[in-house]
This record gives C-alpha cells, sequence and structure tokens, in this order.
C-alpha cells in the first residue's frame, strides 16, 4: 500500500504513537487548518470560547477512557475558560451547553475521587444548565440532565452516609 502524497503547502500529520494521543489531537487539530491559525488568546472571543469548548469537549473524552484525573482536571479547566467569553448574557444557550459538559467532567471526576466537592460543583453546573435549559431546550434533553444531576446527588448522599 502506498502511503498518500500530502497536499502542497498543507502540514503532514502524524500517526498516533501509544502514550502520545493528547499531542497527537493538538498536532491533528493544527493539520486541519492549511493556514497559520494564531494562537487561541488572539482570536475574536466567540471563536476562542469555542475553541475551548471543544478542546475540552476532546480532553473529556480522554479523561474518561483513562484512569486517571489528568486528562478531566485539564477539561474543567478549559471548560472554566470558555465560560469567561461564553456568558449568560451573551451567548445563553451556549453557555448553558458549556455549563451542562463542565457538570459532566466534575461528575466524572468527582466519581474517581473520595470527596463530595467536585460533585457538588456538578451540581451547581447542571443547576446552571437548567435554569436557562427548562424552556429552550427539548423535554428529553432537559430530562437527561435532571437525571445526572440526581444521579450525582444520590452519590453525594451514599457517601455521607458511609462516613
Amino acid at each position: 500500500m502506498v502511503a498518500p502524497r500530502p497536499s502542497p503547502g498543507l502540514p503532514t500529520c502524524p500517526s498516533p504513537r501509544v502514550g502520545q494521543r493528547r499531542d497527537f489531537l493538538v498536532q491533528t487539530w493544527r493539520c486541519s487548518f492549511p493556514l497559520q491559525v494564531p494562537p487561541a488568546r488572539s482570536l475574536a472571543k466567540p471563536r476562542r470560547s469555542g475553541l475551548e469548548n471543544n478542546l475540552a469537549n476532546a480532553l473529556r473524552t480522554l479523561g474518561e477512557r483513562e484512569s486517571g484525573p489528568a486528562h478531566l482536571t485539564e477539561a474543567v479547566a478549559a471548560y472554566r475558560a470558555a465560560l469567561e467569553e461564553r456568558t449568560r448574557d451573551r451567548v445563553p444557550l451556549d453557555w448553558a451547553m458549556t455549563q451542562n459538559n463542565l457538570a459532566n467532567a466534575l461528575a466524572t471526576l468527582g466519581e474517581r475521587e473520595s470527596g463530595a466537592a467536585r460533585l457538588e460543583e456538578a451540581i451547581v453546573a447542571f443547576d446552571a444548565c437548567l435554569t436557562v435549559t427548562e424552556t429552550a431546550w427539548p423535554e428529553e434533553w432537559v430530562q437527561q440532565v435532571r437525571s445526572h444531576r440526581d444521579e450525582t446527588r444520590a452519590e453525594i448522599t451514599r457517601r455521607r452516609a458511609t462516613k
């Protein structure tokens, strides 16, 4: 089998090696843009927040597949960075979606820790999401957020009962 020839002017994207998934993800993202893209901090605010959210989604996916907390912790930080630009006043539905994503990352991280602090943060983020989405999203989506919030509350209750 002959390897495909790269297009002129486009970077060659490497194949992932074991233990280099995050680097591969970042390199693949860079390879998807044929022109030089300025660093995220110099992009317009809506685009920058979208990039932060997308990076957080990728990190959360990696973190959910691994046993360690590193990628989930990075995902939480990236969601919080996205929320600095995705404010409730400016883009309420994007803000709510990012709150939901943050809550899911916090809940997953909290399930792996012995304390309840991350789980409580997740509930706050789920509730924040619901303040906007209860009237804007389809009922099935809202119910899914409520279900995740309620499962997180139940986990906190279980942990407190066993102490």
